[in-house]
């Protein structure tokens, strides 16, 4: 009988779980007059698609992202590698393997941290290897977004604007 009480609690207790998944709330950072002021001076900026190529000759990782002004973004990353190998006493390089070729979405947004003092662009995604991410942000101009990598442990990365699609 004790273990068919326990059974229903655990049940309660594990659904509630599930169901605070993917929800993130900023006590106060979101809605501080730093946060705001940030926004003001790069959102209009961040809107539109961004793309990033870092290539050799035995990696390449492409990532695009399109900012959209609702706060929800979209995109695609493709992420391959190869190895060199010693055939008959040559070095050759071994075909390309895909670990990566996936859309994303998700929603953004840009957060001043006070007890960090850093802006950080904010990245909420069902992604198994973007998830929900404080990437740090540096700027943002008309071309150039400069931002840590979601997907390259802490690198920051050069974003090129790219025409809307």
């Amino acid at each position: 009988m004790r273990k068919f009480r326990l059974f229903p609690l655990t049940l309660i207790a594990f659904l509630s779980f599930l169901s605070c998944q993917g929800r993130y709330e900023f006590i106060g950072d979101e809605y501080s007059e730093e946060t705001t002021r940030l926004r003001e001076q790069y959102n209009k900026f961040m809107y539109g698609s961004w793309t990033y190529t870092d290539s050799s000759s035995t990696s390449y990782l492409h990532q695009r992202y399109r900012f959209n002004d609702n706060g929800t973004f979209n995109g695609h990353v493709t992420k391959r590698s190869r190895d060199s190998v010693l055939v008959n006493g040559h070095m050759t390089l071994t075909d390309w393997k895909t670990f990566v070729d996936e859309d994303v979405t998700g929603e953004w947004s840009l957060i001043h941290i006070a007890d960090q003092q850093r802006d950080v662009l904010f990245v909420n995604s069902g992604h198994i290897y973007i998830g929900n991410k404080f990437l740090e942000f540096i700027t943002v101009n008309d071309s150039i977004l400069k931002v840590e990598s979601p997907f390259l442990y802490k690198k920051t990365i050069k974003m090129n604007r790219t025409a809307s699609n």
